[in-house]
């Protein structure tokens, strides 16, 4: 009996070990780690107010120096008459807003499945631009005479160039598909 008591109490000293000491050891990794996430977080979110604000100064600016256009109806139109002719305009007006932001352009080709209202066409483009430079993009294209309306757009980080985890203005893969009015053919 006294072997099996002395076997007991040889743990006891070990238990009270893990108990007194380990036990807030543990509280005490978990705290930190708990610490360490809230930081990440907190150091995100400020990333990201900084962007926003980022943006809107942009957009304040861009708003204060847009210029404003007076139209007489027809301007809104694209000025070609045939749809070919029409289709090659919205082509070269989208090369040219890819490239003003800086983008490299990819591939530019009909969507067929986009062209059911009548008198308009739609074009896809592909390209790869900066996050910054697709808003400067973005603008344009909604202050543009004729009128052109985004009807879709994909974003996805581009593969081609793998930014680093902290980068604030990724690359991105584009695919945007604009849509542009000419007018009715006259009789």
């Amino acid at each position: 009996m006294t072997w099996l008591r002395s076997q007991r109490t040889r743990w006891v000293p070990v238990l009270a070990w893990g108990v007194f000491v380990g036990l807030p050891f543990l509280l005490v990794l978990l705290i930190v780690q708990n610490l360490l996430r809230w930081s990440d977080a907190s150091t995100q979110a400020t990333v990201g107010a900084q962007q926003i604000a980022q943006i809107e100064a942009r957009l304040r600016s861009g708003e204060a120096s847009a210029p404003a256009a007076q139209t007489d109806g027809e301007s809104i139109y694209l000025a070609a008459s045939h749809a070919s002719l029409a289709a090659a305009e919205l082509q070269r007006r989208l090369v040219n807003l890819v490239e003003q932001s800086g983008g490299h352009l990819l591939t530019v080709k009909a969507d067929e499945a986009g062209t059911s209202l009548a008198n308009s066409l739609v074009l896809q483009v592909t390209f790869e631009s900066r996050q910054a430079a697709l808003l400067d993009l973005l603008a344009a294209a909604e202050a543009s005479i004729p009128f052109l309306a985004v009807e879709t757009l994909s974003l996805q980080q581009s593969d081609r160039r793998k930014e680093e985890a902290g980068d604030v203005d990724p690359t991105l893969r584009v695919v945007m598909a604009v849509r542009a009015y000419q007018r009715e053919p006259s009789p």
